[in-house]
């Protein structure tokens, strides 16, 4: 690969983009060639430190030190990928392959989620796009071997993308190539039939939590569980100080995160449906008409306090983040979007890298006591506690 040919053609393309009179979508196609004559500038970097073979490729390509230096390189390809996506002129076909490749660049940061929604989406804009669906099938394959929530729910997820790619073989060897093409049709599928509940339920709450991915559930897709209690993500256990009598303080946390993320949501929905049905019972307000279509009343207000509750839940987050990782901060100035980054800049504290799981917290991961979660109660024969709280991200 020619990088010096390369950097040419992500200029053309950018001088393309200045074109103010371009034919009807035009903008979204040389965006998409900026967007991939970039990504592949940093694929070049990747293979100038390989020994030719696909594997040590992929295990290069995520290297978080190579993605660190080049991380303007992938930022400038993932936000052209998106303006493609987001091009009313773009095609549907152009669209599919923008997310399939904006989902590769996140699924290779270690933003698997991400990726998983840019997969999912690329289908949705081009449904016989079966890379989008095969990429989706190899990151659930990844997910099940080091995360075994779920398995059959993953599962069965991995043999509906697989099954789709397998599917549409002669348009994954026109989008990607034979040799990606033949890796799907060479992978097993698991032969699951795994109940997965979508959510199609005669409760509109329900469909709309469903439809907006929005329950705390390791599920990828619908509610995860045909249970009333479908909201059950929940740490399972930290290590704490020898001799520690109580529970430590992160699973107050994640229980009182996790109630204010449920109440948000509720009063999100509950105003949405009420504004979109002009539904005022209960309000006993009169309002003066400022010519301008605000609109204002309890249900306006209501959703206003569902995103500050949103807010205010991001930044209790990072308030829980500070003290599980000992990271220092006065938590009465903590807040999420100062917490993360130095003012000025978009790479983490080191503060943040240093203190990450895998290091020594001296109070959370020492050599000591467990304490491990149920249902109700801890292990430890003391009163009992909820023990609920969202999944960290």
């Amino acid at each position: 690969m020619d990088s010096d040919a390369l950097r040419q053609g992500v200029a053309t393309a950018a001088s393309l983009l200045t074109f103010e009179d371009n034919p009807v979508g035009f903008r979204a196609h040389a965006m998409y060639n900026f967007a991939t004559g970039t990504g592949s500038l940093y694929d070049c970097a990747v293979s100038s430190r390989c020994d030719g073979t696909w594997e040590d490729f992929r295990a290069k390509h995520a290297l978080p030190s190579l993605r660190y230096q080049q991380s303007e390189t992938l930022k400038s390809a993932r936000n052209a990928y998106r303006d493609v996506n987001g091009a009313v002129s773009a095609q549907s076909e152009t669209r599919g392959r923008a997310l399939c490749n904006l989902g590769n660049i996140l699924d290779s940061s270690a933003r698997w989620v991400e990726a998983y929604d840019c997969y999912v989406a690329a289908l949705e804009a081009d449904p016989t796009n079966g890379n989008a669906s095969g990429n989706a099938a190899i990151l659930l394959s990844a997910l099940a071997a080091r995360n075994p929530a779920r398995p059959g729910h993953v599962a069965s997820l991995y043999d509906h993308y697989l099954a789709h790619a397998q599917e549409y073989h002669e348009r994954v060897v026109e989008l990607a190539g034979q040799h990606v093409a033949e890796r799907y049709l060479n992978m097993p599928l698991q032969g699951v039939d795994y109940h997965v509940h979508e959510g199609k339920s005669d409760d509109s709450y329900v469909r709309w939590i469903s439809e907006n991915r929005l329950p705390l559930t390791a599920a990828l897709e619908g509610m995860g569980s045909d249970s009333d209690k479908w909201d059950d993500a929940h740490l399972t256990s930290v290590t704490s100080e020898p001799g520690q009598l109580r529970p430590p303080d992160v699973f107050s946390m994640v229980n009182v995160l996790k109630g204010e993320y449920l109440v948000a949501r509720r009063l999100a929905f509950d105003s949405l449906s009420a504004l979109a049905s002009g539904d005022n019972v209960g309000d006993s307000g009169t309002y003066v008409d400022t010519v301008d279509d605000a609109i204002y009343g309890h249900s306006a207000q209501a959703l206003v306090l569902a995103h500050r509750s949103a807010l205010d839940l991001l930044d209790k987050i990072a308030v829980a983040v500070n003290h599980y990782l000992l990271v220092g901060d006065d938590p009465a100035k903590v807040s999420f979007k100062g917490f993360w980054a130095k003012r000025g800049s978009d790479r983490m504290r080191k503060e943040l890298v240093s203190k990450c799981p895998e290091s020594r917290a001296p109070s959370l991961r020492s050599r000591s006591s467990r304490w491990t979660s149920r249902r109700t109660v801890f292990t430890r024969e003391r009163r009992p506690l909820g023990t609920r709280g969202p999944i960290g991200s």
